[in-house]
C-alpha cells in the first residue's frame, strides 16, 4: 500500500453533466504567467493549488497533480492537487462533500498513477512528456480519467518527480501545448527541491538543531512548551560573550508568545529587531521570524542575531539556482543581508547605485519578498537548506 502526503490542497468540483463539450470557456496563462504562480510555492505550499489551477486553465484538462514517487519506499507524496468539471468520487463516510480529505484520503490511496505508468517513466529521459492511457485503480482513475499526460520533472537514483495532466475524452493535446509544459518541468523539479529543504528546518526548530549548529550566525529560538530557549552553538557563544542579549530578545519573545492564539490565525513577516544599547554596538542586527510548529495550540519564535564580526554565509551559486538571479544580483543579495548598504555595495563592487537598486529591485521580484527583514530571513532559510544538505 503506497502512503499519499496530501499538502492543502483545494479542488474546485463541476458536475460535467449538460456541459457542452464543445465550448470550453478558459483564460489562457502565459508561460509567465505559469512560472510566476509556480514560484508562489516557494513562499507557501498551498500555491500549488493557484499553480495547477492555471494549468487546467490554459492547456486542456480536467485534473492536474504534482507528485514525488519514492521507487525504494514505493511511497507516493501528492504536492498539489486540483480538478476541473469533473465529479469528484464520492466522500467517505464522516467527510463533508467537497472536503480535501474526501478527495484523496491517504488510506484509501493505492497510487496516485499506477505502477505500470511509473515504470514508463523510469524509460523517460529528464524533463520530458509523454501521453498515455490508464487502466488501473489509481487517483486519478477515480476521477474518470482514462487518458493521461504525464511530465518527468526529475529523476534521481530512488525519487521520480512529475506533473500529471488528465484528459477527457473530448479534450485533445497538441505538439505546442506537450512544448508549454515541458518547459515548466524544470521550474517544478527546481520547486519540489527548494520545499524539501526548507521542510527540514521549518516544520519545527527542534528536528533542524544539526543544521542551525551548522550556521556561521546565531540562532535563537523560544517555544511556549518551554521555560527555556534552543540556541545553536553560535548562539551560545554570543550569549556568553553579551550577557544582556539573551534577557532582551526573551522579554521581546514573552510579550509576542503571550499572544500566539493571534500568530496561528496570520502569516506574521520577518521583522528587523532594533537593538539597545550597548548591544547596537556589538550586534549588526537580529532578525524575528515566527516558527509553524506541528503541535495545535503552540508558537514558537526564531531569532537570527548577527554580530559586525560575522557574515553570513551566502553560497552564490545556490543562490542564483534556487531563485534564478544572476551572477550580479545573487551578489548583492549577499551583501544586503550582510549589513551594507546601497551605497557601499556601489562602492565594493565598483557599479553606479542607481545599477545597485536595480538589481535589488530585481533580486525583491524573484524573491517574492518586499522588504529587507523578509529577503534575510528567505536567504537565510536557504543557507540552513543548503548546509544541511551537505
Amino acid at each position: 500500500m503506497r502512503e499519499a502526503h496530501l499538502t492543502r490542497t483545494v479542488s474546485r468540483e463541476i458536475d460535467i453533466s449538460g456541459i457542452n463539450h464543445q465550448s470550453d470557456d478558459r483564460v489562457v496563462c502565459t508561460d509567465a504567467d505559469l512560472i510566476g504562480r509556480l514560484y508562489d510555492v516557494a513562499e507557501a505550499p498551498e500555491g500549488w493549488s493557484s499553480f495547477l489551477g492555471a494549468i487546467l486553465q490554459s492547456l486542456p484538462g480536467c485534473v492536474a497533480a504534482v507528485v514525488t514517487h519514492s521507487l525504494t519506499r514505493h511511497q507516493d507524496r501528492l504536492w498539489g492537487f486540483h480538478a476541473i468539471k469533473v465529479q469528484p468520487p464520492l466522500p467517505a463516510e464522516g467527510t463533508g462533500p467537497g472536503s480535501a480529505t474526501s478527495l484523496a484520503d491517504p488510506g484509501d490511496i493505492d497510487a496516485i498513477i499506477p505502477p505500470s505508468s511509473i515504470n514508463r517513466l523510469l524509460g523517460l529521459s529528464q524533463m520530458s512528456c509523454i501521453e498515455m492511457a490508464v487502466d488501473q485503480p489509481c487517483l486519478i482513475h477515480d476521477y474518470d480519467v482514462r487518458r493521461v499526460v504525464i511530465g518527468l520533472c526529475d529523476k534521481a537514483a530512488d525519487v521520480l518527480s512529475f506533473i500529471v495532466v488528465g484528459l477527457l475524452p473530448y479534450q485533445i493535446w497538441t505538439p505546442e501545448r506537450q512544448a508549454t509544459l515541458e518547459a515548466l518541468l524544470p521550474h517544478i523539479a527546481k520547486i519540489i527541491r527548494l520545499r524539501s529543504l526548507i521542510e527540514k528546518f521549518s516544520a519545527t526548530a527542534t528536528t533542524a538543531d544539526f543544521a542551525f549548529d551548522r550556521l556561521q550566525i546565531g540562532v535563537i529560538t523560544f517555544h511556549t512548551t518551554s521555560s527555556a530557549p534552543t540556541l545553536n552553538l553560535v548562539a551560545n557563544r554570543l550569549v556568553r560573550s553579551a550577557p544582556a542579549l539573551l534577557p532582551h530578545l526573551q522579554k521581546l519573545a514573552l510579550s509576542r508568545l503571550g499572544d500566539f492564539r493571534r500568530m496561528s490565525q496570520q502569516t506574521i513577516s520577518a521583522q528587523l529587531v532594533k537593538l539597545p544599547a550597548p548591544l547596537n554596538e556589538t550586534f549588526r542586527f537580529a532578525v524575528m521570524m515566527e516558527v509553524r510548529t506541528q503541535h495545535p495550540g503552540t508558537a514558537a519564535l526564531t531569532f537570527f542575531v548577527v554580530s559586525f564580526d560575522q557574515r553570513i554565509p551566502i553560497d552564490i551559486d545556490a543562490l542564483q539556482r534556487l531563485f534564478q538571479l544572476t551572477c550580479a544580483e545573487a551578489r548583492i543579495a549577499a551583501l544586503v543581508v550582510n549589513g551594507k548598504h546601497i551605497d557601499e555595495i556601489a562602492e565594493t563592487l565598483g557599479i553606479s547605485f542607481n545599477t545597485v537598486r536595480t538589481h535589488l529591485h530585481h533580486v525583491f521580484e524573484k524573491t517574492c519578498v518586499e522588504r529587507q527583514a523578509d529577503l534575510i530571513h528567505l536567504l537565510v532559510r536557504a543557507s540552513i537548506a543548503i548546509n544541511s544538505s551537505t
